[in-house]
């Protein structure tokens, strides 16, 4: 294997399944969003903007079958414009995008170069043009009026959540297509991630939709799922036994769904940590101990005996 192979192989490879993780946190933090504020408008532009900007990266790179100068080519790649990278990858290669998603490449693009850095800058230090971005593109694209002050009404939500995830799908989507197609030519593996990496839900998963809405929507159900599955279940092995086993500590009832939706939708909220605390002071809980029984649940490293059902059967 040569240099260049080991480098397209191995090395973007690596590029590759960042690119993903990076795709996947962005989507993962807006599906938490309820309402447009600064700070998390952000996080969602900074981590789609870098993710697709790596992803951009590596097929250039697949794409370069000739590569006469290898500074001038690295040098060419130091650049966080999107818009620039696509026009690259097009003059390559087939791939043309539609207007919504050019106009999303855009976005970031104008993201990474205007707002990135702006809250550092003193004469010029909007604090929420993140947000406004987002607002602004949404609100353009679908039509719709979206207040920043309030939470979102969840139709609307939920329709602004499926658009992005059919624009970043869509982008990711074309892009991963060609780097298997660039892969299969070279006959190198790039394309071949860990299976229980977040990148390979991005580029393997629901091979019939672009809709990456739908991963997150999916984790949604299975917690759900799940929750029914360890509240109505007759089985009786030993960690349903240990489960039951434990004094539950008298959460407010009347908080019961404000948790789980903070649970089930993964966002930071201090409501149940400070119930749990002040419980454990007022009720004079032995923490250790209780800790320590609370360390079995949603570990994989405590075995419980199941008996095996042939053996019951005797």
């Amino acid at each position: 294997m040569t240099n260049e192979e080991f480098w397209k192989n191995f090395a973007m490879g690596k590029e590759l399944e960042i690119a993903g993780n990076f795709i996947y946190d962005g989507l993962i933090k807006f599906n938490k969003m309820y309402h447009f504020i600064d700070d998390a408008s952000f996080m969602v532009l900074y981590n789609l903007s870098v993710g697709i900007e790596r992803l951009q990266k590596v097929l250039i790179v697949l794409l370069e079958d000739e590569i006469e100068d290898i500074k001038e080519f690295e040098n060419s790649l130091i650049t966080h414009s999107h818009i620039d990278l696509q026009q690259k990858i097009k003059e390559k290669s087939n791939i043309c995008l539609n207007q919504h998603q050019n106009d999303f490449l855009n976005l970031l693009s104008r993201f990474y170069k205007e707002v990135r850095y702006d809250r550092f800058l003193y004469a010029n230090c909007e604090t929420d043009k993140a947000s406004k971005f987002l607002l602004n593109f949404f609100s353009t694209r679908l039509n719709i009026d979206i207040d920043d002050n309030y939470p979102v009404d969840f139709a609307i939500l939920e329709r602004i959540k499926s658009f992005l995830g059919r624009i970043v799908g869509g982008i990711s989507k074309l892009y991963f297509e060609k780097i298997v197609k660039k892969c299969n030519e070279l006959n190198i593996y790039t394309y071949e991630l860990s299976s229980s990496s977040p990148a390979y839900s991005i580029f393997y998963t629901r091979p019939n939709t672009n809709n990456l809405n739908n991963i997150i929507l999916d984790k949604h159900i299975a917690i759900k799922e799940l929750i029914v599955e360890l509240i109505n279940t007759k089985e009786e092995n030993e960690f349903i036994k240990f489960l039951k086993s434990i004094q539950p500590i008298g959460l407010d009832p009347a908080l019961y769904s404000e948790h789980l939706e903070d649970l089930i939708y993964d966002r930071h909220s201090e409501c149940l940590i400070d119930e749990v605390e002040s419980i454990y002071q007022e009720d004079e809980i032995d923490i250790d101990e209780r800790l320590g029984i609370l360390d079995c649940i949603g570990n994989s490293r405590v075995l419980f005996d199941f008996d095996d059902e042939d053996e019951e059967n005797e």
